[in-house]
């Protein structure tokens, strides 16, 4: 079995790198894109924001949300992506497991079964869903220790491919353990694969993302976001768009 460290190394390797981010998306260009055209990646590096996040009751006085990805574009690109993947899932619903990495890939999570259930005429009973993998693994990177609060049924997901939300990519370290946790009994056969919404790129300089990872819906600087599920002490999450947080 690959251990943690060496699937990191493996990922530091020089053609797994990638150098030069995609095109950024600025307030000039914004309206000129196509968020659902998936043949190129939209990179928002936060040094050019869209505005304050108004009416957000959770937000403190000295607190601030500015949005880095606005709604619009969330939503043509979430649109898009789970279009396409709820119709490939349902052409055979018995090779497919779905899931999350909770907490911060259930929001992504819940518009792929909104969509399985808009596209199948049985609904989300199609599908084999709620097979959650839930990992603390906050110093894991270095330290190697992580501890898996839940995991997936082993007889639901064997030998099927098991597709896990994830919200954001920062360290790379929950993906990796991911990895590691379903290729170890009592898993076996599991064709793990992650939807994942944000790839925070500038945080893992060096590291390539794991070919078990679709390509994100989007990419962005190392900054602190919230939104569509990530969150700032368990607050934020059900923004409709992706947000800087700043405190005073």
């Amino acid at each position: 079995m690959v251990s943690l460290t060496e699937r990191i190394i493996e990922r530091t390797k020089p053609e797994a790198i990638t150098s030069f981010p995609p095109p950024e998306v600025t307030p000039q260009n914004i309206t000129r894109l196509d968020f659902r055209n998936l043949n190129w990646l939209p990179y928002f590096s936060g040094e050019h924001l869209f505005g304050p996040v108004k009416n957000c009751p959770e937000l403190q006085p000295n607190e601030s949300l500015d949005i880095l990805i606005p709604e619009f574009a969330v939503r043509q690109r979430v649109e898009a992506v789970t279009g396409n993947l709820a119709k490939a899932i349902l052409a055979d619903p018995e090779k497919f497991s779905l899931g999350a990495i909770p907490k911060g890939g259930l929001w992504l999570y819940e518009q792929l079964m909104d969509k399985v259930e808009e596209t199948s005429p049985w609904g989300r009973k199609t599908v084999n869903a709620e097979n959650h993998l839930d990992i603390k693994s906050r110093h894991a990177t270095e330290t190697g220790e992580y501890q898996v609060l839940c995991s997936p049924d082993p007889e639901k997901v064997n030998g099927k491919t098991l597709i896990l939300c994830e919200g954001v990519a920062d360290t790379l370290q929950t993906i990796t353990i991911a990895q590691e946790v379903l290729s170890r009994p009592p898993y076996r056969e599991v064709n793990l694969k992650i939807l994942l919404l944000l790839d925070k790129a500038a945080a893992h300089p060096g590291l390539a993302l794991s070919e078990v990872v679709y390509p994100p819906l989007f990419s962005c600087g190392n900054i602190w976001v919230s939104g569509c599920g990530p969150d700032t002490n368990q607050r934020f999450r059900n923004l409709g768009c992706i947000a800087v947080y700043k405190k005073e």
